[in-house]
């Protein structure tokens, strides 16, 4: 299901919304576990790699908030969270999802579809790491999640959700 073919035909049908919701459930399951890991004992390069991607992010938030380069460095911090987990198998992880995140977020810019307050969603999840809570990173991560998934579900169809 993570091949990019099947990812493309996925997208291209008219069940969107429970692509969407499948993707956002998955990553509900490892991407807090990977903020947890990366708290408790991560790769500082790779913390301050999610650092300046989010710093990165605020510029862009000003210039182009929906466009292909907040795209871009939007899935290289969660790259970045996932590398620095301090578990070979999450890090994998972070590789593999990167093209669903890339058509995720694609798809939330180019529906301009997101929390008003995502960089402070984004910036709590990073400070959690930072200062090595593991469980206020997994809920901060879940939380980031859980809301963007939320808008999206206000905006699609009911049929497609």
């Amino acid at each position: 299901v993570l091949d990019p073919e099947v990812l493309a035909w996925r997208i291209s049908t008219d069940k969107i919304g429970g692509f969407l919701n499948d993707f956002f459930e998955f990553r509900s399951f490892v991407e807090p576990n990977a903020a947890k890991s990366a708290a408790s004992g991560g790769r500082r390069d790779e913390i301050e790699e999610a650092r300046s991607t989010l710093e990165l992010m605020r510029e862009l938030e000003v210039s182009s908030p929906f466009g292909p380069k907040f795209v871009e460095v939007d899935v290289q911090f969660h790259k970045a969270i996932f590398a620095a987990a301090d578990n070979e198998f999450l890090r994998g992880m972070g590789r593999t999802l990167d093209i669903p995140m890339r058509l995720s977020f694609t798809l939330h810019s180019y529906m301009k579809v997101g929390p008003g307050d995502r960089l402070a969603l984004h910036e709590s999840v990073l400070d959690a790491i930072e200062r090595g809570d593991g469980q206020r990173a997994f809920d901060e991560s879940l939380g980031l999640i859980s809301r963007v998934q939320h808008d999206l579900q206000r905006i699609l169809p009911r049929e497609e959700v």
